[in-house]
């Protein structure tokens, strides 16, 4: 059986979610087929890992005989329920965003020349509009929809030929105009500033991309004091507008304080996501500047200050996901590791680990603590919490061998050292999910690491760690680089002060 897409899609699902599509795989309305139904209650006793542990065929094959059903018909089953899934992921989509729905709505009652019914509706909006104080992004262009819904049913029904009754219309096309002009320009920021990182990514040249190109030729300081004052979401302006600022001349440190200072001073008027946006281009910038070199311990320091408002304020929980990634986890630990807060970081493993994903939480908890062992000094505590890790679903099992490699010389065994050196250097040769420069990185470290245990074991002290440390220096792409060079500089003093012995 091909590989289908169903176990992906479950695996984004959260309990409450599994509940909610439970109920509407079992509403007539919305599902004919009740074998539907019984073919997810089977399902779900392999979430959240699914084929983690067994196949796809294998957990198929077994749901197939549990619900008595041929193997041609199972298969248009599975595709039947695949699309209820999808289905009642779009019906969510829309019963989140009540600003949507309710456009929606209102659009299909005018239509109906429902009049009455639409301004009573419409008004309902207009106060739940009044009564949200915080921004939402995802708001601002359905506002924009419903102020347009608003003029054109007054345009229609309305009796437009007085004063009073124009300014308010004039008023509705302004509302429409304020809240389709934030949109449109804080998206075009956001598609600059992706443009930006990708083609600073590659070394393209930064000024060939439209958003660029339309941001320059627009007056924002003066679009910026027109809204001033004049408009809800004013503010919201402004934090772009100083956005755009720190990454059009990321030199200037006072820029960077300058929208910082700005994100905590709105941070109560802000949705969690826009937060989670927000505190996501600083973390960005701060690592842009750090991977410049420039002012890498202020950076540094302030990248520690933001993850822990991030994580402190949960703002890696959305509508999207509920769990911390894994990427993110580590990334927060080896900045804590950089400026030495290993008391912090010991203490963030133990209270964060659990908002990671549950299927490998616990793979992630021993490969922090391993990380964490090695650079406090435990390292046959390290080798403990490596040995817990299940390499076969662990994205991070190379780094992890680093570190195993690491202990093992500090420990001076060897033996261990050597095994891992003869595994791994052909699991990364033929591992094909790994780019050509990462595997050089990785095999030019093994190969500097092979040559340093010979120097450390050789009574000729062949090849020569000082010859090695002269040699590293030239190098370009090897992975723990640093690493390498420190531990072949200290053999090489070693190795000189036995020399003079002699």
């Amino acid at each position: 059986m091909k590989k289908r897409v169903i176990f992906d899609l479950l695996r984004t699902f959260s309990k409450k979610e599994l509940r909610e599509l439970k109920r509407y795989l079992n509403s007539p309305y919305f599902n004919s087929r009740r074998v539907l139904a019984d073919i997810y209650e089977e399902l779900l006793k392999y979430y959240p890992k699914f084929d983690a542990e067994r196949s796809e065929e294998e957990i198929f094959e077994e749901v197939r005989e549990k619900c008595k059903i041929i193997k041609s018909s199972f298969i248009v089953l599975i595709s039947y329920l695949t699309q209820q899934i999808q289905n009642f992921v779009k019906q969510k989509s829309v019963e989140i965003n009540h600003f949507a729905s309710n456009n929606l709505f209102l659009d299909e009652l005018r239509k109906r020349n429902l009049y009455a019914l639409f301004m009573r509706h419409s008004k309902i909006m207009n106060a739940q509009i009044e009564k949200d104080k915080t921004y939402f992004q995802d708001n601002i262009f359905q506002l924009y929809k419903y102020y347009t819904n608003l003029f054109n049913y007054k345009a229609i029904t309305g009796k437009l030929n007085r004063p009073t009754s124009i300014k308010k219309q004039v008023k509705i096309i302004d509302q429409a105009t304020q809240n389709l002009t934030l949109y449109y320009i804080t998206d075009t920021i956001c598609y600059f500033l992706n443009a930006y990182e990708y083609q600073t990514g590659f070394n393209l040249h930064k000024d060939k991309n439209l958003p660029r190109v339309i941001l320059s030729n627009l007056n924002l300081e003066k679009i910026l004091a027109e809204f001033k004052g004049n408009y809800k979401y004013d503010y919201v302006l402004e934090v772009y507008v100083k956005l755009l600022k720190m990454y059009a001349e990321p030199t200037k440190t006072e820029y960077y304080k300058s929208f910082k200072g700005l994100v905590e001073t709105y941070f109560n008027r802000m949705s969690k996501s826009e937060l989670a946006f927000l505190y996501s281009r600083l973390i960005s910038f701060c690592i842009g500047r750090i991977n410049e070199d420039k002012s890498i311990d202020y950076y540094r320091k302030e990248l520690y200050g933001l993850y822990k408002n991030y994580i402190e304020s949960q703002l890696f929980r959305t509508e999207k996901t509920e769990y911390l990634s894994d990427t993110l986890f580590r990334a927060i630990l080896l900045n804590a590791f950089a400026l030495h807060e290993f008391n912090w970081a010991k203490q963030f493993i133990e209270k964060y680990s659990y908002n990671l994903n549950p299927s490998h939480a616990q793979n992630m908890y021993n490969y922090s603590n391993a990380l964490l062992n090695y650079k406090t000094g435990n390292y046959r505590d390290s080798i403990e919490f490596a040995n817990k890790v299940n390499l076969d679903v662990f994205i991070y099992k190379y780094d992890l061998k680093f570190y195993q490699l690491f202990c093992y010389y500090e420990l001076g065994e060897y033996d261990p050292a050597k095994s891992i050196l003869h595994n791994y250097e052909s699991v990364i040769r033929y591992d094909k999910l790994l780019n050509k420069d990462t595997k050089n990185s990785y095999i030019r470290f093994l190969k500097y690491y092979n040559r340093m245990l010979r120097s450390s074991l050789s009574k000729k002290q062949q090849p020569p760690a000082g010859y090695l440390y002269q040699k590293l220096q030239g190098e370009r792409d090897v992975m723990h680089k640093e690493w390498l060079i420190e531990k072949t500089g200290q053999l090489a003093k070693a190795q000189e002060k036995m020399r003079k012995a002699q």
